[in-house]
């Protein structure tokens, strides 16, 4: 088992770095698909083609929902496999000033299937922890990295760093296609169907319109971080000394190294705490958003080696973070849906576009002076958004309430945790549940990790395994979406009979 969990661990980074590896190429190396040497003419300027193969890259998530859920053989090696081989023998073997255009599309396209079939189809489920979300990501961005960074550095033109980029996704793909090829249930099945037995794949439902909503909003507080790296990242490219930066070997290293370092000691944090906290990872974005802060204030003040290299600290660093919580939203607060968070994702996407758009617009001294008032109003509002988070139980597990919610036999409201206790308490005594397994309940419904509840039990998170194992077996459900349709109905007697009362 621990060999087969360390095979679909690293499958599951491995299938990222493609995507990464384009928008790494995207936000520091545009020009990798742009001209074919240097100075040659476009037929569309570097910063609309950027615009645009990142929007094609947003559709793409969007539109390949279908693939996600159903992922078949023969569409993982054409998105993932043969149109990034077509996209690098274009590249060599045609000489047109609209192949750059047409190559960086369809790389996007690409690209955002593979990302959402990944986010659909991961191996860490619902009983991985946001430090095992921490190590694969670092996995992802240190391969990604190094790959892209590496095949520019001996790229001798452009096209030679376009068909490095095309190759990497390529080989990106290929570990997606022979997972899949691997019998590994259409890629991976959730974590809680696994440990059933049960190659039941996991619920990708689009989700209704307050779910697309509660998605937005989860994702809403990344959006000014986002902002305020794009903004620097715009910036440090509209410098003379940019591409120098680029090319030398140093600057982006120790950015990408600084950015896998703090990750490490997040997946070093949240691995020894085994404890889960609401808007936790939207907490530590506040760190790439003071970066982005401090290269305004050296922007002049330091060589640009060292702005490049907090630049790209920053937005790597964001970049992680923001996978992170895409995986979180996606197993957490929205039942494994992939559908979900993508609409984050998408939104995130397009206000980072709009930083750096607005970043060649402004002078670097209007920038100065609004990215540290933007920070501190950011600071502001995280306090007051953690403070809520703390408060608010998961959307899937509120949803169980819309309806139950009602009030006592004296008229005064039923809370969140009193129809809970009664809904648990009424499967436990009717599944002959243990009372460990009657303590272990209400928590698991409320949709925290094996960890966190374990944390909460003072048990380890293989003992809530085991009693997770057997609640159902007992209940007669194979996964936690079918726990909590059935938690679902207790909860609407429990409500029902609170009003009766």
């Amino acid at each position: 088992m621990a060999i087969r969990a360390a095979r679909e661990f690293a499958s599951t980074s491995l299938m990222l770095v493609g995507p990464l590896a384009f928008v790494q190429t995207l936000l520091f190396r545009p020009r990798m698909l742009t001209p074919y040497m240097s100075g040659e003419e476009l037929v569309v300027p570097m910063e609309l083609q950027t615009l645009a193969a990142v929007v094609v890259f947003a559709v793409a998530c969007v539109l390949s929902g279908r693939l996600a859920r159903h992922p078949r053989f023969a569409s993982v090696v054409l998105w993932g496999i043969a149109m990034p081989a077509a996209s690098a023998a274009l590249v060599v073997s045609v000489r047109s000033l609209w192949v750059p255009v047409v190559v960086a599309a369809v790389l996007a396209a690409s690209c955002g299937v593979m990302l959402r079939t990944t986010l659909a189809w991961h191996s860490l489920g619902r009983e991985a922890t946001l430090g095992d979300y921490a190590l694969s990501t670092i996995v992802s961005l240190g391969a990604s990295s190094l790959l892209v960074h590496g095949g520019y550095m001996v790229s001798a033109t452009d096209a030679d760093g376009t068909v490095v980029l095309a190759v990497i996704v390529m080989l990106s793909g290929a570990v997606a296609a022979a997972a899949l090829a691997g019998g590994r249930n259409n890629a991976a099945p959730s974590a809680s169907s696994a440990e059933e037995g049960d190659g039941a794949c996991p619920a990708t439902s689009p989700g209704t319109g307050r779910d697309w909503l509660d998605a937005a909003r989860a994702a809403l507080p990344a959006a000014p971080a986002g902002l305020i790296c794009s903004l620097s990242l715009g910036t440090a490219l509209a410098d003379p000394s940019v591409e120098e930066a680029v090319r030398s070997l140093t600057p982006f290293t120790v950015g990408a190294m600084a950015a896998v370092g703090f990750l490490a000691v997040l997946a070093w944090r949240w691995n020894a705490r085994s404890e889960e906290q609401a808007g936790e990872v939207i907490l530590f974005m506040t760190v790439p958003c003071a970066l982005g802060v401090l290269v305004s204030i050296v922007l002049h003040a330091a060589p640009f080696s060292v702005v490049y290299a907090v630049v790209a600290c920053s937005n790597l660093l964001f970049l992680a973070l923001l996978w992170i919580d895409m995986l979180y939203l996606s197993e957490r607060r929205f039942s494994g849906s992939s559908a979900l968070p993508v609409v984050g994702l998408v939104a995130l996407l397009a206000v980072f576009c709009a930083g750096m758009l607005v970043a060649h617009l402004v002078s670097p001294a209007v920038y100065r002076l609004a990215a540290p008032c933007a920070a501190l109003a950011y600071l502001m509002y995280l306090v007051f958004y953690f403070q809520r988070e703390q408060a608010l139980p998961a959307p899937a597990v509120r949803d169980a309430f819309s309806v139950a919610e009602g009030r006592n036999s004296d008229g005064s409201p039923r809370s969140f945790a009193e129809l809970r206790a009664e809904a648990c308490a009424a499967m436990a005594a009717d599944f002959v549940l243990s009372p460990k397994e009657g303590e272990v309940l209400p928590l698991l419904v409320t949709g925290l990790s094996a960890a966190a509840i374990g944390k909460q039990l003072f048990i380890s998170h293989e003992t809530v395994k085991t009693h997770k194992y057997h609640i159902y077996q007992k209940c007669g459900v194979h996964n936690f979406e079918e726990m909590l349709v059935l938690f679902e109905r207790y909860a609407d007697e429990a409500g029902a009979d609170g009003a009766e009362g």
